[in-house]
């Protein structure tokens, strides 16, 4: 990964994710007793029970992911002065399950290159919701 492409990413504390994911507009929650998506003001999460949690708008996401058995979080964002150069597309897809978890979501996937120029994903970040 060159140097751009590491400029996207930013490891946090736990407390810091829970924090300012509150502050998004979105949430996909994987709890191992439920999923859920939707506004993060309406969407209520059970730490003691949660996989994933992947807090998103349409600049940054903030994920908080289960490792070697306790929770970590890091973010994924747009805004850091060095990412200008990093190729990446946006994708929307359609949701199967239309008014359960909306009707479509957009996500973000970034690239790199190889040493012999092939280009590859680097990262992935959910980005918009509908």
């Amino acid at each position: 990964m060159n140097a751009r492409a590491k400029a996207l990413f930013r490891v946090i504390s736990l407390n810091d994710a829970k924090t300012e994911g509150q502050l998004l507009q979105w949430v996909l929650v994987r709890q191992l007793s439920a999923v859920a998506m939707g506004e993060v003001s309406k969407i209520p999460i059970d730490w003691e029970d949660v996989t994933e949690v992947r807090f998103f708008d349409d600049e940054k996401e903030i994920r908080i992911f289960e490792r070697g058995g306790k929770l970590c979080a890091a973010v994924i964002a747009d805004v850091a002065e060095d990412v200008e150069g990093v190729d990446f597309r946006d994708r929307t897809f359609p949701l199967e399950h239309k008014g359960v978890f909306g009707q479509e979501i957009t996500m973000r996937e970034y690239f790199d290159y190889d040493e012999d120029g092939q280009i590859f994903v680097v990262a992935t970040r959910l980005k918009g919701w509908r």
